[in-house]
């Protein structure tokens, strides 16, 4: 997967990908189909045409250029698979401006079998004090280890200055999206809310997030390619809801235990900013 995210000039045939793999060309088709719902090929071009998204922010860059640049050898194919994904062609992406946030955050967008999300509740909430950690590093489509790293320090910092009681469950803030399954840069914010009175210390920093209408997400089961389920709602139901999001980073709450419940009871929410 590394070596297909980072081969976003040129397809990479099938055959090349099993060599690389070191696996049949065949068996690596059916492992991918079971794992992630789509073949190699379908999990590379949605690579190329998220790589696409971030060149068309860059007015400079002629559309044709860009087609080449993401081993399209027409326009026409480019704007086809484009639009096939995106649902817009890569000029009308171009010019969407503000609608531009609800695709940008999350460009490299794949249908995993995994990703279930309920229909969202809309809800008014008041500013939301919160603090957090921050930690880099998405592997294999998860924040497996930033995550860890990130509640051991929470909760380290939760016990020192004594704040069980005024400081409620782990949340995760996502500021930026993820350039493939493996992003090394990448970070996670890892924290908690809190009733107003906690102050940064060390590591551990302090905001508000502001007060606002939320699109609230109930995503019930293992938390393994989470992220995959805030990106189908910005593909899926925020360009089709006559919703926008705001600038505000997206985030999730983790509603109950993973030390008390089975992955397959895990509930978490995920919460989205709109006007």
């Amino acid at each position: 997967m590394g070596y297909l995210s980072k081969s976003v000039s040129e397809p990479v045939p099938l055959l090349k990908m099993g060599e690389i793999a070191g696996v049949d060309p065949f068996h690596l088709n059916k492992l991918f189909v079971n794992y992630l719902g789509i073949t190699p090929f379908e999990y590379h071009q949605y690579i190329r045409i998220g790589y696409a998204t971030r060149l068309l922010k860059k007015k400079e860059i002629s559309i044709t250029d860009i087609c080449f640049a993401t081993g399209y050898e027409t326009p026409s194919s480019f704007s086809k698979a484009f639009k096939k994904l995106l649902h817009f062609s890569p000029s009308q992406f171009r010019k969407m401006n503000g609608t531009e946030r609800t695709l940008k955050r999350f460009s490299h967008v794949l249908p995993f079998n995994h990703v279930a999300v309920s229909k969202p509740i809309i809800k008014k909430l008041p500013e939301i004090p919160i603090f957090f950690v921050e930690k880099s590093g998405y592997y294999d489509g998860m924040y497996f280890e930033a995550g860890r790293e990130g509640s051991i320090e929470i909760s380290e910092f939760v016990q020192q200055f004594g704040l069980e009681e005024s400081t409620e469950t782990i949340i995760a803030l996502f500021p930026e999206p993820p350039l493939g399954m493996d992003d090394p840069q990448n970070t996670v914010l890892i924290g908690g809310f809190h009733n107003g009175d906690v102050k940064a210390s060390g590591n551990i920093e302090t905001d508000i997030l502001p007060a606002g209408k939320w699109a609230i997400f109930q995503h019930q089961g293992p938390w393994e390619f989470l992220i995959q389920s805030i990106e189908q709602i910005y593909l899926n139901w925020l360009p089709f809801s006559n919703k926008q999001p705001t600038a505000t980073t997206p985030f999730i709450h983790h509603v109950n235990d993973s030390t008390t419940a089975t992955p397959e009871e895990l509930i978490t929410n995920i919460y989205i900013q709109i006007i």
